[in-house]
């Protein structure tokens, strides 16, 4: 499974209970010492839409070691280029921690 090199990071995100998929976003992983090339898989999944209707490409899928709250979860995400946060949380994973804020990602949320 892949281990970030570096420290941890400070990331912004928000909650989407309307995708069935966790996203990351590139930029984020290579501040969190991860290594894109060896660490992200190729996607071969269901290709998605955003909600105007135009595609959604997915990079590749990683395993990513995060921290909330001190509490240390390994989740998987689908990598974007070009993602308005550095992670969206899909509605399995807010169900799954339905304890989670409402209202976006809270302060002390780490890749």
């Amino acid at each position: 499974m892949p281990r970030f090199s570096g420290d941890w990071v400070n990331v912004h995100g928000r909650y989407d209970t309307g995708s069935d998929t966790n996203w990351i976003s590139l930029d984020i992983l290579k501040s969190a010492g991860y290594n894109c090339t060896d660490d992200v898989r190729p996607y071969k999944g269901p290709q998605f839409k955003s909600i105007n209707g135009s595609p959604i490409v997915a990079l590749g899928g990683i395993r990513v070691v995060w921290r909330q709250n001190g509490q240390k979860r390994q989740t998987e995400f689908l990598v974007l280029a070009d993602l308005p946060y550095n992670i969206v949380i899909g509605k399995g994973l807010v169900e799954q921690y339905a304890a989670l804020a409402t209202d976006g990602l809270p302060k002390g949320t780490y890749v």
